[in-house]
C-alpha cells in the first residue's frame, strides 16, 4: 500500500466534450457521473512498429514518469485559455489524486474527478437545445 503525498486532491484545468450521453475527454473517453476516471496506459496499443521496428511498451499502472499516460490537467486557467481548451465546450476544474506527476504547466494523474464546470462562450451559440443534454456531476460523490 502506498501512502499518499497529499491529503487534499489537487487541483488542476481542463476541457472536455460532451454529447447526448454524457461528459467526454477530449480524445474521447467518457466521464460517468459519481465515478472517478481511472487513467490507464495505451502507449502500447499506439507504439507497434516504429521506423520497421517493433517498439516494446511494458504495460504499467498510469501515470509514470518515463511515459505520457494519465489524466492530464493544467495548472492554471491562463495556460488552459492560452491553449484555447476553453472553447471546446466545457472547461472548469478537475482534482487529480493518487499518482500525480507534475510538469511545468500541468499534471497526469491516475484518478480524477470533475469539481467545477463551466460552458465556454464559444459554445453557448451552438449550444441550443444540447444544453439539457449537458453533464450533471455531483462534486460531493
Amino acid at each position: 500500500m502506498s501512502i499518499p503525498d497529499y491529503i487534499s486532491p489537487i487541483v488542476g484545468y481542463r476541457g472536455w466534450t460532451w454529447d447526448t450521453k454524457g461528459l467526454k475527454s477530449l480524445c474521447g473517453e467518457r466521464w460517468h457521473p459519481g465515478q472517478s476516471l481511472a487513467a490507464r496506459c495505451r502507449a502500447s496499443a499506439v507504439v507497434g512498429t516504429i521506423a520497421g521496428r517493433v517498439e516494446d511498451h511494458d504495460s504499467h499502472e498510469a501515470p509514470q514518469a518515463n511515459c505520457t499516460c494519465g489524466v492530464y490537467a493544467a495548472k492554471s486557467l491562463a495556460h488552459l485559455r492560452k491553449n484555447g481548451y476553453d472553447r471546446c465546450g466545457i472547461y472548469g476544474e478537475v482534482c487529480l489524486w493518487g499518482t500525480v506527476v507534475e510538469h511545468e504547466r500541468g499534471w497526469r494523474a491516475q484518478l480524477a474527478y470533475p469539481k467545477n464546470l463551466f460552458l465556454s462562450l464559444d459554445a453557448l451559440p451552438h449550444a441550443g437545445g444540447n444544453l439539457a443534454s449537458a453533464p450533471s456531476f455531483d462534486p460531493l460523490r
